[in-house]
């Protein structure tokens, strides 16, 4: 795609915001990237998705959400989670 990294800061983050604000309204506990999604289905090469995650997760902990990123280990809802290697990112809601 390559087209994010040519955006300029300002529509990068008007377009990550209105994404997660997409993804909220269908789950607001959670926020999951999938490889599938950015890589396939959005066409991102990594630089693209370097700087869609790095917008991501400014956002996201603006919202008090913890962000986990592909390998991470984390406890949710008393249960023990992964962020699997098919998921670039997991973002849940700060409960605590």
């Amino acid at each position: 795609m390559g087209q994010f990294v040519e955006m300029k800061n300002a529509e990068l983050y008007e377009f990550v915001r209105n994404y997660i604000a997409d993804k909220i309204e269908k789950n607001s506990d959670e926020v999951r990237y999938s490889y599938f999604e950015l890589k396939v289905k959005m066409d991102m090469d990594e630089r693209d998705i370097d700087r869609f995650l790095k917008c991501s997760r400014i956002i996201l902990e603006e919202h008090d959400y913890r962000v986990y990123f592909t390998g991470s280990k984390f406890e949710y809802k008393n249960a023990k989670r992964n962020v699997e290697d098919n998921e670039f990112m997991i973002a849940v809601k700060d409960v605590e």
